[in-house]
């Protein structure tokens, strides 16, 4: 449907319409009709009526005809200048053959060649008439061939017309080609989208998708899709273009986001600058920690040491020595037991010198405060109970370590 104005629009429009060929001899036989001849057509005089807009003498009045006050004076004649026919008529006339076609075979057949109806034909079965329909093939008036094909439907022929401009300004429906049961035939060099431009445009519902995209086809249209992106760690899947895939664990998508690529190991390597300066400060600290501890040793009973809490400091110096320890091993090669002495070491390494000076500072100003109420020696200064204070303090660190490596190793 092509509308004034709409023309631009609707250049270069492909379109497909029934194809129907003009019923030979039907043309002339009407326009020779006229209300004298035709007076079988109860119908007829009402469409002389309204073709010619005029009254027919002696016919009964009608709501269609009240409103012409002027009579047809019977020299009204239909010409080709005043009468247009249907394009389709072909379909009515292969529709009223078929079925004549399909009656006869079937009288035929059921009664023998006798006249009339016979008894096997009366009354006339539905799905029995319905076989011998499908069944019928012939000649129609119009020259074209007639069948039903298996499923019931008469012959598949359409015509292409194309919606172009002829001049500038000139639009007009041109036939291009036709479709006749299967095969399609068209004549390119009359198809043009823009008037002097034969050059086809570009013409698809959807673009190919991009790198690293996969498709979403459209309900009902597996000719249209939508692109999305697949996520960072995931790649296209290689038989279903529908589909994104996630990498496995310690792999990423490559650059065009196809195959997934073991991720190179980076870590602290022992001959790197920064692992270098590491260690030497951490040997010095060891070195320190180790002659502070001898001193400690040798002068172990005296009353000095005694006095500064000899069990807790051990436990303080153990605990400095696990922090500069684990410098050496945060610069190994990643494995899963190195792994797990890093994250147990680092947290429990920083506990034990935590809790040795929070039980020593506790033990000490437990001891004041006591003394200035009572001279009786206040519970748990003892060094087993300060040890004792000091590994259950440790031993939530442990216990949180431990969850934590099982819940997510």
């Amino acid at each position: 449907l092509v509308w004034q104005g709409s023309e631009p629009e609707v250049e270069g429009t492909l379109s497909v319409q029934p194809q129907a060929n003009p019923v030979k001899g039907f043309d002339l036989y009407f326009l020779n009709l006229t209300v004298e001849n035709n007076r079988r057509n109860p119908w007829f005089i009402e469409f002389w009526e309204d073709h010619f807009q005029c009254r027919y003498p002696n016919s009964s009045k009608t709501p269609h005809n009240l409103k012409y006050t002027k009579f047809c004076t019977s020299r009204e004649r239909l010409t080709r200048d005043n009468t247009a026919f249907e394009n389709q008529l072909q379909f009515v006339s292969d529709a009223v053959m078929a079925f004549a076609q399909a009656f006869k075979h079937m009288h035929k057949e059921l009664c023998q060649g006798r006249r009339g109806l016979c008894e096997a034909m009366k009354p006339i079965k539905g799905p029995e008439l319905l076989k011998y329909l499908r069944m019928v093939s012939f000649k129609g008036l119009s020259g074209d061939k007639f069948h039903f094909d298996p499923s019931g439907d008469g012959p598949a022929r359409y015509n292409i017309i194309h919606f172009k401009q002829l001049s500038l300004g000139n639009y007009q429906w041109v036939r291009v080609g036709e479709y006749d049961e299967g095969e399609l035939r068209l004549n390119m060099k009359e198809i043009q989208f823009r008037l002097l431009q034969t050059q086809l445009p570009e013409s698809v519902c959807s673009l190919p998708c991009e790198i690293g995209q996969a498709k979403k086809y459209v309900e009902g249209d597996s000719c249209c899709w939508h692109c999305f992106n697949c996520t960072q760690y995931q790649i296209r899947d290689p038989l279903d273009e529908t589909q994104c895939n996630n990498c496995p664990k310690g792999t990423i998508p490559d650059h065009n986001k196809q195959f997934c690529l073991e991720i190179p190991e980076v870590f602290l390597r022992a001959e790197s600058p920064w692992a270098i300066g590491a260690m030497s400060l951490s040997c010095t600290g060891i070195l320190v920690t180790i002659f502070v501890a001898t001193v400690f040793c040798r002068h172990n009973n005296t009353p000095v040491v005694k006095a500064a809490g000899r069990e807790l400091s051990y436990v303080l110096l153990a605990g400095i020595l696990l922090c500069y320890s684990v410098t050496f091993v945060l610069v190994l090669r990643p494995t899963n037991i190195v792994c797990a002495i890093q994250r147990f070491s680092t947290g429990f390494s920083f506990t034990v010198v935590y809790a040795a000076v929070l039980t020593k500072t506790n033990r000490i100003s437990r001891i004041f405060n006591a003394g200035k109420r009572t001279t009786k020696r206040p519970s748990c200064i003892t060094p087993s109970s300060q040890l004792l204070i000091c590994s259950g303090l440790c031993s939530v660190q442990i216990i949180i370590n431990g969850v934590w490596m099982v819940a997510s190793p």
